[in-house]
């Protein structure tokens, strides 16, 4: 398998395994991602356990890290005056504490920012500083990714990634009013459009495009509580791949309006999926800096917003670490009114973002 192909299976992988710990979430977003890119930067300075436990999650020993970045690293040159997509990595070290010269190296390759930082003598400072950096990259989407007390004169380090997405609909849709299940009249979106589309028995799954070579992938379950039930989340790749095999349809699609907001801790979630030594005294990110450190808390905040004019979306990972103490047919329609999943996709059917929509709303700005 190339390194794309090892990508795209660990990401759908990710998606699936972490939407299973949050599964009674009814509606949620997050960016595997982000996280993804984020344990990249520890990954790289961890040692024996704790290494092979993030192998285990994240497939880092199945792939070159540096290459895989470089597949990642590609979505930063989509931009145009209405679409863009960025991807930004900091790491905000304490100023007293001496990065090991491989693992500097290794940052610079992924293309990471240092930060001297005085957690020591001004943590609140820090705190904001990292706050308003990622607030600036992610569009004003993230604002406080950091709560007051989430970093202390024990931190270390604090290692960040953000993505933020803006895509314009490459047709743009007129409003519509919406029947949604067990909700009820809701703002929505309609158009007319030759879209890829398959239907079976138990879910209709769609492909919109953006102007920018990414697309959001609606798969709408006839039955959530079901499809959930029989863990047909986790074959998401097959239904993205069998739109690639499928001829566009003139489709009349109309579908809600949607935004999402979630985030918080996502400790306990990570170490459902296995990663535990890096949470306690068992951590070695010996390959890091000399000083013994552990990661104290993994913070994960998505945002984003769908209407008649496209979609943005934005998320930011950040992991603390502090000292260790001990063709055409007949024309279809498509009516999106029932519990879904989205996918927001590149041009290679990376996943960029995930989510459920259930209960949806659209908040004004």
């Amino acid at each position: 398998m190339s390194a794309l192909e090892i990508l795209q299976t660990t990401l759908y992988k990710l998606c699936a395994e972490f939407f299973e710990t949050e599964i009674s979430t009814e509606d949620i977003v997050f960016s595997t991602h982000s996280i993804f890119i984020a344990f990249m930067m520890i990954y790289i300075g961890s040692k024996e356990n704790t290494k092979k436990q993030l192998e285990k999650v994240f497939g880092f020993d199945r792939v070159d890290v540096l290459e895989t970045y470089k597949v990642i690293s590609h979505m930063n040159t989509k931009e145009n005056e209405t679409s863009k997509c960025n991807i930004f990595n900091s790491v905000w070290m304490q100023q007293n504490v001496l990065l090991k010269d491989n693992y500097l190296e290794t940052l610079q390759q992924l293309e990471a920012t240092i930060y001297k930082a005085d957690f020591a003598g001004n943590f609140e400072g820090v705190r904001k500083e990292i706050n308003e950096v990622v607030r600036e990259k992610t569009g004003n989407l993230i604002l406080d990714m950091l709560a007051p007390g989430s970093v202390s004169r024990e931190t270390i380090s604090v290692l960040v990634n953000t993505i933020y997405f803006r895509g314009q609909w490459e047709t743009e849709f007129n409003t519509v009013d919406i029947d949604f299940e067990k909700v009820g009249t809701v703002s929505g979106i309609s158009v007319e459009k030759a879209l890829q589309c398959v239907t079976t028995n138990d879910e209709t799954t769609l492909r919109i495009p953006y102007d920018n070579n990414y697309s959001m992938i609606i798969v709408m379950p006839n039955n959530m509580t079901n499809f959930v039930k029989n863990k047909k989340h986790n074959k998401l790749h097959t239904y993205v791949n069998d739109l690639c095999y499928s001829f566009k349809e003139k489709t009349i699609l109309k579908m809600p309006k949607f935004s999402i907001n979630w985030g918080g801790s996502i400790s306990k979630n990570l170490q459902t999926l296995g990663i535990t030594d890096a949470f306690d005294a068992h951590a070695n990110f010996s390959g890091i800096t000399d000083v013994p450190i552990y990661v104290s808390d993994v913070i994960h905040k998505a945002k984003i917003r769908v209407d008649e004019k496209g979609t943005v979306a934005a998320a930011s990972t950040a992991i603390l670490m502090n000292k260790r103490m001990a063709i055409d047919r007949e024309q279809r329609r498509v009516i999106i009114n029932k519990p879904f999943f989205f996918i927001l996709v590149d041009s290679k059917s990376l996943p960029l973002f995930f989510g459920k929509c259930t209960h949806p709303h659209f908040d004004k700005e």
